[in-house]
């Protein structure tokens, strides 16, 4: 195999990645970003029939290729599912950062990592920090003044920390059925 018979399905310019194809049909589902948003798209293999699922990312196709697992960081959080067609959208599993969900061939069980914590600090042009280490960073005081320009803690946004620690992750599963 020489790599020359490859065919280009997508032209987003933005991310498009994390294929996930179907073990019975000729389906991909796979995560894009465009417009500011992450969201699930299926298409054939060949790359027809295009459609946009659902937000989230990290899509895993069920064992019978009937409904697609992914995750979702925003809105309500955790491991999600839905039908290849669109239909009955749910959540599974509340869980902050859910991540690499993973059917279990009989498809009764989905496999997923997360951590326990998320980890949130604040937007400052000192880097990404805590309150307490901007409370340090300011001398102990909740605001100071600095070349005439006061800054206080408040004044910046908490972001989510997007590092994910190994030693936070764990593995869990959710059975469908028993």
């Amino acid at each position: 195999a020489d790599g020359s018979e490859q065919t280009r399905l997508t032209t987003n310019p933005g991310f498009d990645g994390q294929p996930a194809w179907s073990p019975v049909e000729d389906v991909i589902a796979y995560t894009s970003y465009q417009n500011g948003g992450y969201r699930i798209w299926r298409m054939n293999a060949d790359g027809s029939g295009l459609r946009s699922l659902t937000t989230g990312f990290e899509p895993a196709l069920s064992p019978d290729g009937q409904q697609v697992a992914f995750t979702r960081w925003e809105d309500q959080k955790g491991l999600w599912v839905i039908n290849v067609d669109g239909s009955n959208e749910h959540l599974v599993i509340g869980a902050d950062r859910a991540r690499s969900p993973t059917w279990t061939p009989d498809g009764q069980s989905i496999t997923f990592e997360r951590t326990v914590e998320s980890k949130k600090c604040r937007k400052t042009p000192f880097g990404c920090l805590t309150d307490e280490e901007l409370r340090d960073r300011f001398g102990g005081e909740k605001c100071i003044t600095d070349r005439g320009r006061t800054m206080c803690i408040d004044d910046f946004p908490v972001i989510s920390y997007n590092y994910t620690n190994p030693a936070d992750l764990e593995v869990w599963v959710k059975t469908f059925r028993e």
